[in-house]
């Protein structure tokens, strides 16, 4: 029974290992738009809106870049995880 738990992780890793940075690559454009428009709105906004604007745009950018760059560490353990698993089992 154990065995079947440990199985069914390991594939739930590996799919979300191999989804989720399809779903980054989503998004990604939505974060060059926020990008795009950020500055233009900063223009256009009076008093403190320009720099509450501008400090959303940052902690987006900076959010984004933080969940993408756990993604890919995931990635690499499941991946490293997987290399290990095979190296085993050809002994």
């Amino acid at each position: 029974m154990v065995s079947v738990l440990a199985f069914e992780k390991v594939r739930r890793n590996i799919f979300t290992a191999n989804a989720v940075p399809c779903c980054v690559a989503e998004f990604r454009p939505v974060l060059e738009s926020i990008n795009l428009v950020g500055p233009q709105l900063c223009q256009i906004s009076p008093g403190e809106g320009a720099s509450t604007i501008e400090g959303l745009v940052t902690r987006d950018n900076r959010r984004f870049d933080a969940i993408a760059e756990q993604i890919q560490r995931k990635g690499e353990r499941i991946q490293l995880s997987k290399k290990v698993d095979e190296t085993c089992g050809k002994r």
